[in-house]
């Protein structure tokens, strides 16, 4: 090192301890320590678990007495209750004085060291005291062996240069210098920086009690088992247990946003005095060591209402430590007494349901039971008819009478008034719900005039009021019930099947064994070359498993648009049906109750079974396409060996000038090979020429096929040859937008 650098660092050193001096005249010179550092209490002196009381007392007068209570949380306990954070107790205060660390002990008078005023222990900023057990364990640490006391007492000086500080213990003469964390957390720190900022409230499963005061309307509520809560006296009915949880939650997440005041002389000030929300919640001595906690909230804290001041009481006495709590913890607890009620009329879910019995007051009677094999079956000892339930069905009435939610309640219901109905709803041997259907109490008025029944429950008092078309399947006809296979066949059986419709059309299948077949194989339409094959197959797999959609009290009621349906068999009696095309309503000849039919099974036998292509002709087969539509001139379409589309003119040359929509015209050829139709329709008296479409195909074979498509301004009649009959919605939009499109455009 040079001489000059040398003198740069001398005068640096100097600059810096005259700043250090000026910025901290006060601060006493770190003492001469020997830079060792021992323990200043042994786990026998100061044991931070057995601690159970810590008294604090500041220079400024302010004190604090601390305790811990049998469930391990902290309190404050004088000169006012609160609940301290566990974690800042524990760790911040307790474990840092229990692990002081000292490096230098002396007396005052020794050499070289501060006196008792340099030091601050003459009149200490804080002293602190610790009283608490050592508990001396087993090798097992299990069995208590020796509980032996202790109390430490701990003054706070002033701290040093270094980052230590000096304390005296227990009025010791002897003065140590120590880290100074502990100083921090004293000096640093109010009492309120210890305080618990969110409240610390019993689980749902603890609670036993709770009761509420909003704006002058108190109710109580009370566990009566498992998570069964209830109303008390006046009120009366079963509490909603999600309320409960919410209710639970919402305490254990209220958070405080302030501090306010210690012990006013006046809580008026805060409208603590008559608080508008008062919650208070018990839990049994053997669950916690705090068997009652109380938030109190009373009057707005600010101009805008967003926050309220409040305060959160443990056991029987008033905590006067106000601090304010925001608008959105508040309004959790605004609740009216019809919001906490359970609306279920039932508490079973229908997936647990394993046996129903409904006596009703028309006579009906009737018990289901479900087995895990055999599902839903009537109970053989009640009245119980020859069919058997349809599961589905049975699931729609055990959901009515579960899932139905109240909409208004009526407390202090007349129990005595005679029952619309009396259902059992068992989930097990000891679990059974008695619910009595009434009809609405004369006096009663009903939220916006709605049919409703009131529902008791068991012994309950209050009435559920629902909606009658919720329990619509209690009240149906007990052969809705039943089960909705109607018919099972076997369709290799079939030999015949005749239909015959209201319009006088009928088909006649007949099914032709081949060589070597045991049954028909071969099936053809009488009176047709050709039958729709697909649409047979269709039918036949309908019939031969049919399933209504509910049964009907007696015979149906047929109108003018029947279908009758006879199959014939090989080896039995013929099967007839009746089906009413307009309402599906049907009789089966045997079945004394008629049935409704699912609406594509009344779409299937009214379907068209003749050959419905009427240009039966392949796309690469067609040659070319004329189209006129009405007055227009005509254009004909041709498609090269490439695949391109051309307009052609009369010489059977494409025409110049003209480019063609390729799309279009592509879905066109689609439309046209082949051209399907809905049904066959009776000849029109109409002249060709008037067809609003006229489209003419030539094939490569040389034939040609000219269809006519609407007459009398409906689109979707057709002629070709001398078939008649009607086409689809999209088929008809297809061919008159795509032969519009298809005139091209100047190139």
């Amino acid at each position: 090192m040079n001489p000059r650098t040398t003198v740069y660092l001398l005068v640096a050193l100097i600059v810096v301890g005259v700043g250090f001096f000026m910025l901290y005249p006060n601060e006493p010179l770190p003492p001469t320590t020997t830079g060792i550092e021992k323990a200043m209490f042994s786990r026998v002196e100061f044991d931070p678990e057995g601690l159970h009381t810590v008294h604090v007392k500041w220079s400024d007068g302010r004190d604090a007495t601390i305790e811990r209570d049998a469930d391990g949380n902290w309190m404050q306990a004088q000169p006012v209750r609160f609940p301290l954070h566990r974690m800042k107790m524990e760790l911040g205060v307790a474990v840092t004085a229990a692990t002081l660390m000292y490096t230098d002990r002396f007396k005052e008078g020794d050499a070289g060291k501060p006196t008792l005023k340099e030091t601050g222990l003459d009149q200490p900023e804080v002293v602190i005291t610790f009283t608490g057990d050592f508990h001396e364990l087993d090798e097992d640490k299990k069995k208590l062996i020796k509980k032996t006391p202790y109390e430490q007492k701990i003054a706070i000086g002033k701290t040093t240069i270094g980052g230590r500080g000096y304390v005296r213990v227990n009025d010791s003469d002897d003065i140590y210098v120590v880290n100074r964390d502990l100083h921090d957390v004293l000096l640093r720190d109010a009492i309120q920086e210890w305080r618990i900022k969110q409240l610390i409230a019993p689980t749902e499963a603890q609670a036993q009690r709770i009761s509420l005061n909003v704006e002058g309307e108190s109710f109580a509520l009370r566990k009566e088992s498992g998570d069964e809560w209830v109303l008390e006296p006046p009120h009366d009915g079963r509490v909603n247990p999600l309320v409960i949880k919410a209710l639970m939650q919402a305490l254990s997440q209220v958070t405080i946003a302030r501090f306010e005041d210690e012990d006013p002389k006046n809580m008026a000030l805060f409208g603590l005095d008559e608080p508008r929300i008062e919650f208070v919640i018990e839990t049994p001595q053997s669950q916690m060591s705090i068997k009652k906690r109380t938030l109190r909230i009373g009057a707005p804290a600010d101009a805008k209402n967003l926050s309220y001041y409040a305060t959160w009481s443990q056991e029987e006495s008033e905590n006067r430590v106000v601090f304010t709590i925001l608008k959105n913890a508040r309004i959790k607890f605004m609740l009216k007494v019809n919001e906490l009620r359970d609306p279920r009329i039932s508490l079973a879910r229908p997936k647990d349901v394993l046996d129903v019995k409904v006596q009703r007051g028309d006579g009906t009677k009737y018990a289901l039971e479900k087995s895990a094999t055999e599902g839903w079956t009537f109970a053989k000892n009640v009245s119980a008819p020859k069919y058997q339930p349809d599961g589905t069905a049975v699931g729609r009435l055990v959901e009515a009478l579960t899932q139905p939610l109240a909409f208004q309640y009526h407390p202090n219901a007349d129990r005595d008034a005679d029952p619309l109905a009396i259902v059992q709803v068992s989930t097990g041997p000891t679990k059974e719900e008695t619910l009595k259907v009434m009809p609405k109490p004369d006096d009663l008025i009903v939220a916006g005039g709605e049919k409703v029944y009131m529902v008791l429950r068991n012994d309950e008092t209050t009435g559920y009021l629902v909606r009658q078309e919720e329990l619509a399947p209690l009240f149906e006809p007990m052969i809705k019930l039943r089960d909705r296979e109607v018919l099972t066949l076997d369709p290799k059986k079939f030999s015949r099947i005749a239909i015959k419709r209201w319009d006088g059309l009928n088909y006649l299948f007949q099914g032709r064994r081949r060589p070597g077949d045991d049954h028909p194989t071969n099936w053809i339409l009488a009176g047709h070359d050709e039958l729709e094959a697909n649409a047979l197959a269709q039918l036949m797999g309908a019939l031969s498993k049919v399933r209504c959609d509910t049964w009907l009290e007696g015979p149906a009621t047929i109108g003018d648009r029947a279908i009758d349906i006879e199959i014939t068999f090989s080896d039995m009696a013929p099967v007839k049906m009746t089906v009413d095309t307009e309402t599906g309503h049907a009789n089966f000849a045997g079945l004394e109750h008629g049935i409704v039919m699912p609406r594509p099974f009344v779409n299937l036998i009214a379907s068209e079974f003749r050959y419905r292509s009427v240009l039966p002709i392949s796309n690469q087969d067609i040659e070319t396409v004329t189209v006129k539509v009405e007055d227009a001139k005509s254009l004909t379409i041709q498609r090269d060996d490439v695949g391109r589309f051309n307009a052609i003119g009369p010489d059977g040359q494409p025409v110049p000038g003209i480019k063609l929509n390729f799309a279009v015209a592509a879905k066109l050829y689609d439309a046209l090979a082949p051209l399907r139709v809905i049904r066959y329709i009776d000849p029109l008296e109409v002249d060709e020429k008037d067809a609003m479409l006229t489209i003419t195909v030539k094939t490569k074979s040389l034939k040609t096929h000219v269809a006519y498509i609407g007459f009398n301004d409906d689109p979707k009649v057709g002629k070709v040859s001398d078939l008649w009959f009607r086409i689809s919605d999209e088929t008809a939009v297809q061919l008159f937008s795509d032969s519009t499109k298809a005139q091209g455009r100047p190139r």
